[in-house]
């Protein structure tokens, strides 16, 4: 499926991300974030919270619209990629249609 959006982990640009159904406690009452990188592989992205080591990283995902013109996009703030949390970002992608609300 082609989207109009366009991903960055940790700065680094994430060619593809899947959303799956996550399974807690034997249901599937959620979605869950996977990127999928050619050299990292396919693993499923959180938002780190309660890590017990302040030094373990974190996650910083990012999102931008890329419907928006390059030479428009130049300009905006971080040129158009704004930080979301993975729930943020799932909101994101339901109210746009790409995925279904469960």
């Amino acid at each position: 499926m082609v989207t109009k959006f366009q991903f960055r982990l940790n700065g680094n640009i994430i060619p593809h991300l899947k959303v799956r159904p996550a399974a807690i406690d034997g249901a599937t009452n959620h979605w869950e974030l996977v990127a999928c990188h050619d050299t990292l592989g396919e693993f499923a992205i959180d938002d780190n919270d309660g890590l017990n080591d302040p030094a373990l990283p974190r996650f910083i995902l990012e999102m931008r619209d890329v419907t928006i013109p390059p030479i428009e996009r130049r300009f905006l703030p971080n040129k158009g990629w704004k930080q979301m949390t993975t729930s943020e970002c799932l909101a994101v992608l339901e109210g746009s249609g790409v995925i279904d609300s469960l």
